[in-house]
């Protein structure tokens, strides 16, 4: 259970926010919602309590709604495949032609996205030429499901090689090579306000974006694992090894990592998406043996120290407001003056899974 220490009640919290998540059917999935629907299919497999079995119902429904949009409009990000796991999962499970159609249209969707020229989907239409550390959790799980199902949907027999050369290739291109920290944003020609020049980094670590990239990661070794793939597997789990390795340096407040992690800044504070989804990829890892035992300790004490420290009046603070990478072009004042979120669906999504992993045994 989680630090006597806390009062706070996870499954409690957890459930209240629930009973009023209701999505407008006319508004596209984001990544929040992806999060918390992953977060809801992980509490259902541990628990099998129904409220989070409901709330998977009520949101395949809305993705069938989805499926009439044309396809230039459907999917200006990559938010929309965060949640296309539990589209694929039902689709699995009892098939209909309204879940086809909608998964199909998912896969166009996807395969149709705008790339870097390393091969990397690209964070959005928009900006074609760049990344973000991030985007791999939005994406390449979904990917994955949709190599299993090409009996239902096809898609390319190189969709499997595709993808962990993504994973790979995000490793490569937001990893400063000698600090080995990863950075948060990329763009492939340099000319973004916040890019650098010569390499197309941002500036700094955004540990939102670290602690999705160990997420993408963690679930993909695991996607792995399960299909019996153990070399894609032990790719994966190299990079999530890393991934965690690079942030074994970073100065933590109060048991939590910064939101910044290696800016030194008396108002730099623990961030709760960033913290949380590292616990959860330190959880997973260990439980799947693709990281060290040791990593499962750290990640439950993340999960308390979240708890602990960025809980207040029974809300869920100390979310980042937004991407870090407008620093590049505007300023720390402008970062820090901006009031953190509370109880956004990325921050309930993200308690969300790492409770559920929480919950679970270690093997």
């Amino acid at each position: 259970m989680p630090d006597p220490e806390t009062s706070v009640d996870p499954p409690g919290y957890i459930k209240r926010y629930l009973m009023n998540y209701v999505r407008n059917p006319s508004e596209d999935f984001s990544e929040g919602d992806g999060l918390i629907l992953q977060g809801c299919f992980s509490l259902y497999d541990v628990t099998k309590e129904k409220i989070y079995l409901d709330v998977l119902s009520r949101s395949v429904s809305s993705f069938l709604s989805l499926r009439k949009l044309s396809h230039p409009e459907a999917s200006e990000s990559l938010g929309r495949f965060t949640a296309g796991g539990i589209l694929f999962e039902s689709c699995r499970r009892k098939p209909t032609p309204e879940k086809l159609d909608a998964l199909s249209k998912l896969r166009d969707d996807l395969l149709s996205f705008p790339r870097l020229k390393n091969g990397c989907f690209a964070h959005d239409r928009r900006n074609p030429a760049e990344s973000r550390l991030s985007d791999s959790y939005r994406a390449l799980p979904f990917y994955y499901l949709m190599t299993r199902t090409t009996r239902l949907v096809p898609v390319p027999r190189s969709a499997r090689t595709d993808l962990i050369n993504q994973l790979e290739e995000a490793r490569s291109f937001h990893q400063d090579p000698e600090s080995g920290q990863y950075k948060e944003a990329y763009d492939e020609n340099g000319a973004a306000p916040w890019a650098n020049r010569s390499n197309g980094r941002s500036p700094y670590v955004f540990l939102p974006d670290v602690g999705y990239y160990a997420a993408a990661c963690a679930d993909l070794a695991e996607l792995f694992q399960k299909s019996y793939r153990p070399k894609l597997e032990q790719r994966s789990a190299r990079i999530l090894a890393d991934v965690l390795f690079s942030m074994g340096r970073a100065p933590t407040k109060e048991g939590l990592y910064l939101g910044l992690p290696f800016l030194y800044d008396e108002r730099n504070v623990g961030e709760s998406v960033g913290n949380l989804l590292l616990a959860y990829a330190k959880m997973k890892g260990a439980r799947n043996r693709d990281v060290t035992s040791l990593q499962n300790r750290e990640g439950r004490k993340l999960f308390e120290a979240v708890l602990r420290e960025n809980f207040a009046d029974g809300h869920l603070g100390n979310i980042a407001p937004g991407s870090g990478i407008d620093l590049g072009a505007g300023s720390l004042e402008d970062y820090f003056s901006a009031p953190p979120a509370i109880d956004s669906k990325e921050g309930i999504g993200a308690l969300m899974l790492a409770y559920s992993e929480y919950l679970r045994p270690l093997r």
